[in-house]
């Protein structure tokens, strides 16, 4: 996988993870153009049966707050992702 479609890969799952994040105008211009030829259905093997692990690590990073009523957590995270393409 090259680091075009690798950047392309991070930026949809961190919007996927993340849907309500918002940027500024040079981040939306960024996120429009690494997505701007991507292909949902393309996979980065040559034989689509073929399987794909993806690992992922996810580092408790902070603790922002707690609503132990609603029972409501908010923290941040490093989401960590990676693959190894045959």
């Amino acid at each position: 996988m090259d680091t075009d479609s690798s950047a392309r890969l991070l930026a949809f799952f961190f919007f996927l993870f993340f849907p309500d994040s918002e940027g500024g105008l040079h981040q939306r211009q960024l996120l429009k153009d690494l997505m701007e030829d991507y292909l949902p259905l393309e996979r980065p093997v040559g034989d689509d049966a073929q399987a794909i692990t993806v690992h992922f690590t996810l580092s408790l990073m902070q603790i922002m707050d707690l609503d132990e009523k609603n029972q409501v957590l908010i923290t941040n995270v490093w989401l960590q992702m990676f693959s190894n393409p045959v």
